[in-house]
């Protein structure tokens, strides 16, 4: 039954048969070379029953990943890089066994670690999945990406040669390998110009054809090219593969799994990424989306199933499958036509596949070692900075002189130092501020905010943000020592480190903590630590940094930290003016003396002693005035804790602060309130802003100590406004007043934070 969707893809069985025949005839021809590949040398009297085992994954790769894919058109097959490990992994085994072993034991354990490589790499891929891994690709450096590929690459290309030559000599014999090596460059050159899957299969099926050309062309016969090595020897009985069943267990050598254990650890992630590069891949070449968590899992089913009979590892193909989708061929039957393909080869034509000369599918490795070096190595240039070029370029390096998990190891460190040099330039100090211009959110009077302004630069705050480690940790120590050395104005008393943009501290940066606080209590100043998460506070205390240390103190965020330093100022200017009258009084009873203690005692009331509300509207609107609006005035007395505004309440009342403190907070549920301001002033205004727009309340307000506020109710404002203009005028120049110095606080505070 043929189905069309909406947008003219195909979605019946019959409509994946076209799809199902190129992606099985190139699958099978893979096949063949990483079968080549994997059973060189010594273990070429088995390579029948490697081409089986190639031959059982590709069947199952393709049709799983087919089934299963997120995206329908999806197919999958045995894949180079996973294979590359593979062969490191078979020749390890094959150099430690060669000799010493019967030929059928070297077989059995090399087939054991195949088999446990891919169902090892199933396992990994499928918990990846349920463990919604499939970003983790986004966490990976990308050179140590491009690296391992191409490293990939260069394994393929040692392997290659290895099938060309069949044991002869590259120096003595080069028509076995040039040819080659010229036929692989001319597809390189090919597939700039054009990226379809069926030029693989065309070069293919050409360097076959060409090959027994020239071949007959010189006399050369069949079975006389077979003998000299330049066509696979695969047995009659290569077409009726042995399972694992067949296998002698007996006489595998497990001790070969500790020689390859750092390969088969390795090859699960290196699978898994290539397998999310080509997810990502398949996206854009697409245009559709690709469930990267499923993918995973069906990679993980295939290679679980071909692993269990002895398979090779695979994953989706991102070329054959952006052909199919392009094609509209959005069938999950394509995988299905391209597993029957593999498995009819299987059964009856793995014999055929002995007129496929060694050099044909050493030039296939060849184009695909290539393709890699190119895309990772050349092209890479104009995608990575030199620095990040080079750790690709050591990888590959590594690789070609020592092995791939070294370089892999290598690569890896070598980024995470970039990285960690590259961190550390940044500045750990998002802002620097001075309390002048960047203080608390609790509203002074004005005595008081004048004597914040002379000694607020005594306070500084360094923002801190990112993750801060042994990288950033000297650099913080001298920005600390910079302030010391020069804060305009008075002497630093206070330094806040507000850590609110702090993800995580290493041990280096506690121990450094606690030099700093060393190094400022030496200079009579206090460290502050405001907004640090717990894992923060726990790496300070166990850096020799307690919390109720001398000269040092942690608050829940800046705001609570800002607001102690001020008070322990205006405590120490009040404390300097009483010192400053008991010095002058001790001076003598002269006039000059106690008119100059007169005067210090008037300064110090001044910002100590608050006024009544009703001498300071008269100050501001004039004693009249003053005595028409307090008859419109309604006394309220808050205990502390007490709400005085509710949030979502309506706005129709204005109040006037007397005494105390009141505090403007936001609630949210399930979240501790936040302070947006405090209300200490006498003659403050609160609720103005609901109340001139008519709203609700956006902030509840809550008594923070007894306080005394006059409450002026809509009605009786509009009482004002219709008997006596004058006064309501003027109280709403009185209100238009407060809400300017608090734009104009805030523009400060804007530009403190810019700066």
């Amino acid at each position: 039954m043929r189905e069309s969707s909406l947008d003219g893809s195909t979605t019946g069985a019959w409509s994946g048969l076209p799809g199902g025949l190129i992606v099985g005839t190139v699958s099978v021809v893979m096949a063949v070379s990483f079968a080549a590949l994997l059973f060189p040398g010594p273990l070429a009297p088995h390579l029948a029953q490697g081409l089986a085992l190639a031959l059982i994954a590709t069947a199952l790769n393709t049709t799983a990943i087919g089934l299963f894919a997120s995206l329908p058109g999806t197919v999958g097959g045995t894949q180079s890089v996973p294979v590359a490990i593979l062969a490191t992994m078979s020749g390890a085994v094959v150099t430690s066994l060669s000799g010493r072993v019967s030929d059928e034991a070297l077989f059995s354990t090399v087939a054991v670690v195949l088999g446990l490589g891919t169902v090892w790499t199933g396992v990994v891929l499928i918990l990846l999945g349920h463990w919604r891994a499939g970003r983790m690709v986004r966490f990976l450096p990308y050179p140590v990406i491009g690296g391992v590929l191409a490293g990939s690459g260069w394994l393929l290309a040692k392997g290659a040669f290895g099938i060309m030559l069949a044991g002869s000599n590259a120096g003595q014999e080069p028509l076995r390998w040039a040819p080659a090596v010229i036929w692989a460059l001319v597809m390189l050159l090919l597939s700039r110009r054009a990226s379809h899957p069926l030029l693989m299969l065309a070069a293919v099926v050409v360097g076959i054809v060409t090959f027994h050309g020239v071949a007959r062309a010189l006399g050369w016969t069949t079975p006389a090219l077979a003998d000299a090595g330049w066509l696979l020897r695969v047995p009659g009985a290569a077409s009726i593969a042995p399972l694992p069943a067949a296998i002698d267990w007996s006489a595998v050598d497990w001790t070969a799994l500790r020689r390859v254990a750092g390969e088969m650890a390795t090859m699960p992630i290196v699978t898994a990424v290539a397998l999310l590069l080509n997810g990502a891949g398949l996206e854009t070449a697409t245009g559709r989306s690709v469930d990267l968590d499923r993918e995973l899992k069906a990679a993980g089913v295939a290679n679980l199933a071909s692993g269990t009979l002895g398979g090779l590892p695979g994953y989706q193909q991102l070329g054959l499958s952006a052909m199919n989708v392009r094609a509209g061929a959005r069938t999950r039957w394509v995988g299905a036509w391209a597993g029957l393909l593999a498995t009819l080869t299987l059964l009856f034509g793995a014999s055929a596949l002995a007129s496929i000369p060694r050099a044909v599918l050493g030039a296939l490795l060849l184009f695909v070692a290539l393709s890699m070096a190119r895309d990772w190595i050349v092209q890479s240039w104009g995608r990575l900075s030199a620095l990040d070029h080079g750790i690709v370029v050591l990888i590959v390096g590594v690789t070609v002189l020592v092995g791939f998990l070294p370089g892999v190891i290598c690569g890896l460190v070598a980024a995470v130092a970039l990285f960690a040099v590259n961190y550390g330039r940044i500045d750990p100090v998002r802002n620097d501020l001075s309390a002048v211009r960047y203080g608390s959110r609790v509203s002074r009077s004005s005595a008081e905010r004048s004597e914040l302004s002379k000694c607020g630069g005594a306070i500084r705050v360094l923002e801190l943000q990112g993750f801060l480690f042994f990288g950033v940790a000297d650099r913080l120590l001298a920005r600390a020592r910079e302030q010391l050395e020069s804060a305009p104005g008075p002497d630093l008393r206070f330094l806040i480190l507000d850590c609110r943009r702090v993800t995580g501290v290493d041990s280096s940066v506690a121990q450094s903590f606690a030099r700093l606080h060393a190094l400022l209590s030496r200079h009579q100043v206090d460290l502050v630590l405001t907004h640090a998460a717990s894992g923060v506070r726990a790496q300070f205390e166990a850096g020799s940094l307690p919390e109720r240390r001398a000269g040092y103190r942690q608050f829940a965020n800046l705001d609570l930290g800002l607001e102690w330093c001020e008070n322990q100022l205006l405590r120490e200017a009040e404390s300097r003016a009483v010192e400053s009258r008991a010095a002058e009084s001790r001076a003598g009873d002269s006039q000059e003396a106690e008119s100059r203690m007169g005067e210090s005692r008037a300064a110090h009331s001044a910002w100590t002693t608050p006024r009544s509300l009703r001498e300071l509207l008269s100050r501001q609107l004039g004693g009249g005035a003053t005595d028409q609006l307090w008859a419109c005035l309604e006394r309220k007395v808050l205990g502390a804790g007490d709400r005085l505004v509710t949030h979502g309440d309506p706005a129709d009342d204005l109040y006037f602060l007397e005494s105390g403190a009141l505090s403007a907070l936001r609630e949210k549920t399930g979240q501790a309130p936040i302070r947006l301001e405090t209300s200490r002033e006498p003659g403050a205004v609160l609720g103005e802003v609901g109340f001139y727009l008519r709203a609700t309340r956006t902030a509840a307000v809550v008594a923070d100590e007894e306080t005394v506020v006059y409450r002026l109710a809509s009605g009786e404002l509009t009482r004002l406004e219709r008997e006596a203009p004058e006064i309501a005028a003027a109280l709403h120049r009185l209100v238009a007043e407060r809400l300017a110095a608090r734009v104009a606080h805030l523009v400060t505070v804007v530009d403190a934070l810019e700066g």
